[in-house]
């Protein structure tokens, strides 16, 4: 059985956790590197773990010299390490993870690369279930009655951006329920690539944040509530007019910077319409209006629409990230340790993307073979 995908991702690993301390300056048995690899056993994808039970197979795996001779990691001594470590190291860590597994897909095939060979990140937030406690009930906050007492279980809101090609996490923040999204989104793009086409859903537009976007030379493709009570006039005079694309001055508001001039910003508006054939169960028909900041022709009306469609991966991503990797089954109530483990199930995605873009390297050779 051929071996190197599994040594190359292993070694993947090795590389970003060795990058840790062993300790924080002086003799203990615990220390940033040793929390990583702990808590990545704990939060393996599949498996229901505790910590009495993680810790045998990590001391299997790792070796007791890594751990201070003939010591043994006990759950108390775990549990002290990751309220100390703190989630700071694990991100630098799932951040290290995420940076070599986009080296791998920048190594890829061009038709593996998106529709317009070009990386695609979408955005998109989801809320998370988190256990009752008095820190994450401030941290968090969660639903209300009319009265605005709480109602049930606390509640975060993530947003996240994902390589949606290669399914790598590129970068994810952790905000109290009901924030807006376009917030958080705003928090993530610095951390793209400049050539990186954003991609979101109806529920992000707003003439700040496209102005924002245009004004600092990111790409987007966004889907418009289309609509002739909530759209806006420039989507709804284009919706109303039947034809298939449109490019428009669209005024997005005053400049931040100089409050006296306004940005009149170029948009390309395109129609998809409803496919053809019968509506599946609890589908209506219903025509998508998309607007993008790509207004080259080169970008072609298909091209665009398909793009568009790469967004539905992180709907997927989400629901595997609550149901194969267990998210919201915290072993913790502290908010600091559960941005901990977010970060250590993003270190999971991020080696399993490696794993596959490896495994399809392995695949295109065979064939050209």
């Amino acid at each position: 059985m051929d071996s190197s995908h599994a040594s190359a991702v292993l070694n993947l690993f090795y590389d970003v956790a060795s990058a840790l301390p062993m300790d924080w300056g002086g003799a203990g048995l615990w220390g940033p590197q040793q929390v990583v690899v702990a808590v990545m056993s704990l939060l393996r994808p599949g498996a229901t773990q505790s910590y009495k039970t993680c810790l045998p197979a990590v001391e299997a795996a790792v070796g007791r010299s890594r751990w201070g001779g003939k010591r043994v990691p006990d759950p108390r001594g775990f549990s002290d390490a990751r309220m100390r470590c703190g989630s700071a190291p694990m991100r630098v860590a799932a951040l290290a993870a995420r940076d070599r597994a986009l080296a791998l897909a920048a190594t890829s095939a061009p038709d593996q690369r998106g529709p317009l060979g070009r990386p695609l990140a979408a955005f998109d937030g989801t809320d998370l279930l988190v256990f009752e406690d008095p820190g994450t009930r401030s941290r968090f906050g969660g639903v209300t009655n009319a009265e605005g007492k709480s109602v049930g279980q606390p509640h975060a809101l993530m947003v996240s951006a994902w390589d949606v090609v290669n399914r790598i996490p590129l970068g994810w923040t952790l905000m109290p329920y009901g924030s807006d999204e376009r917030v958080g989104a705003r928090s993530l793009l610095p951390m793209l690539d400049p050539a990186t086409i954003a991609v979101f859903d109806r529920g992000y537009p707003s003439r700040a944040f496209l102005r924002d976007m245009m004004l600092d030379g990111r790409d987007f493709v966004i889907r418009m509530i289309a609509s002739e009570s909530a759209g806006w006039k420039e989507v709804q005079a284009f919706f109303r007019s039947g034809e298939r694309e449109r490019i428009v001055i669209m005024d997005l508001g005053p400049h931040p910077k100089h409050p006296d001039q306004r940005v009149l910003r170029a948009i390309r508006l395109i129609r998809r319409p409803f496919r053809v054939g019968r509506p599946m169960s609890h589908q209506k028909p219903e025509t998508w209006v998309i607007a993008t900041s790509l207004v080259d022709p080169a970008y072609t009306t298909e091209d665009l629409i398909e793009v568009y469609h790469q967004r539905w991966s992180i709907e997927t991503i989400h629901k595997e990230l609550k149901i194969l990797c267990a998210v919201e089954t915290w072993h913790t109530t502290n908010p600091d340790l559960i941005e901990q483990e977010i970060a250590a199930i993003m270190i999971w995605q991020s080696l399993a993307a490696a794993v596959q873009i490896l495994a399809q390297k392995t695949l295109d050779q065979r064939q050209s073979n």
